[in-house]
């Protein structure tokens, strides 16, 4: 049986409302906190007048010479070292070219967990200790 309640509204208590006007002023003062702030950074970053600027201004108008070596050193005009292009290789000095499954499947899965595919590594681990249950080098794999 449904009975109306007498109390026609619900009423907060003095702890909520004490602990909102609380929480309101703490975030009123951060705000106020934040604006000060951003008023003392513009007050010591003085803005350049339009004669400052001029030179500055020259410059980006300026044509830029297409032709000119990116990699020059603007102070001394002299061009410094180009990058030598490096050989690609397939696999590093610590890989070992795996001769079966078992070596194949833990090498794939040590590559896939440097490149950050976890779980495809596991799925390669648990491959290779399926293959060689007796060997250890997956369970360690799996562990890292």
């Amino acid at each position: 049986m449904l009975t109306v309640s007498p109390i026609p509204r619900q009423s907060v208590g003095r702890t909520f409302t004490l602990a909102i006007s609380i929480l309101g002023a703490g975030a009123i003062f951060q705000l106020g906190a934040v604006c000060w702030a951003f008023a003392v950074r513009l007050r010591a970053q003085p803005m350049a007048s339009v004669e400052e600027g001029a030179p500055l201004l020259a410059k980006l108008n300026a044509n830029p010479d297409l032709n000119a070596d990116p990699f020059a050193d603007v102070a001394t005009g002299t061009v410094g070292p180009k990058p030598t292009p490096v050989p690609v290789n397939s696999q590093g000095a610590d890989d070992v070219v795996p001769t079966n499954r078992f070596e194949e499947a833990v090498a794939q899965g040590k590559t896939l967990r440097e490149r950050g595919d976890t779980s495809t590594a596991l799925t390669r681990f648990r491959e290779a200790g399926a293959i060689n249950p007796q060997s250890p080098i997956p369970i360690a794999e799996l562990a890292a």
